[in-house]
C-alpha cells in the first residue's frame, strides 16, 4: 500500500483509512495497477477493504462530512493525456461508496520549460509532479451549521497555460520562518528563494 491516510470520526469513534493499493495488472502483464482503497474499523473490527477507483489512480485524500458521511478524492491517471481529479462519497460508514464523480482536470507537466506531454502548452512552469512536489488533491468538507454545510472544497496544483509573466519582485528567506516575527511576506507574482541551515 502507498500513501495511507487515517481519520477518526469524533462522534462515532470509528477509524477510517484510505490508501493506494498496488497489485499486478490483469490488463498490462508485467505492470502494476494503482487502485484507491478504503477500510473502516467498526467496534474494533476492520471491515473488508472497498475499492473505489479505476486501475490508474493515486494520491487519495479523505475528509469526514457533517453527517458521518465520508468523502474521498484522488487523481485519476487512466487517460495519460488528460488526468482528472475525481471523488466519491459514502453515507454508510464506508461499507459502500457512490459512483465516482469528476471534479476537474489536473494538468501536469514534469520538466521545467517543457509543455504538457511534450507539446507547446502549458509551459513554462515549475514541475507539478516530482519526488518533491506531488500533485495530489487536498480536501476539506464544511462541517459547520451554516449555509454551506456539506460543501466539498478541493484544491490541487496545475501547470499553467501560456507564458509566465515577469516577476513583480523577489525575496530571499531562510529557515526557520515559522512564526509571524520570522516569516517573509510574499506577494502574488514575486519570486522567492531561500535556504535551510545545515
Amino acid at each position: 500500500t502507498l500513501l495511507p491516510r487515517l481519520a477518526a470520526d469524533p462522534v462515532t469513534g470509528r477509524l477510517y483509512e484510505s490508501y493506494t493499493l498496488t497489485k499486478d495488472s490483469t490488463v498490462d502483464p508485467g505492470s502494476h495497477d494503482l487502485l484507491i482503497a478504503f477500510q473502516a474499523r467498526h467496534d474494533s473490527i476492520w471491515i473488508p477493504p472497498v475499492t473505489v477507483s479505476g486501475r490508474r489512480c493515486h494520491g487519495a485524500r479523505m475528509a469526514l462530512g457533517p453527517d458521518q458521511d465520508i468523502v474521498l478524492v484522488w487523481k485519476d491517471m487512466a487517460n495519460m493525456n488528460r488526468n482528472m481529479i475525481k471523488g466519491c462519497r459514502s453515507s454508510d460508514g464506508g461499507r459502500s461508496f457512490g459512483a465516482p464523480f469528476t471534479i476537474g482536470d489536473a494538468f501536469d507537466h514534469y520538466q521545467v520549460g517543457s509543455g504538457y506531454m511534450g507539446g507547446p502548452e502549458p509551459g513554462p512552469a515549475p514541475p507539478c509532479s516530482s519526488p518533491f512536489v506531488t500533485n495530489y488533491p487536498s480536501l476539506a468538507v464544511d462541517r459547520s451549521h451554516g449555509p454551506r454545510r456539506g460543501t466539498i472544497y478541493v484544491v490541487w496544483t496545475n501547470s499553467i497555460r501560456g507564458s509566465v509573466p515577469p516577476a513583480v519582485g523577489s525575496h530571499a528567506e531562510q529557515e526557520p520562518n515559522n512564526t509571524p516575527a520570522t516569516a517573509t511576506p510574499v506577494e502574488l507574482g514575486e519570486d522567492i528563494s531561500g535556504s535551510c541551515p545545515a
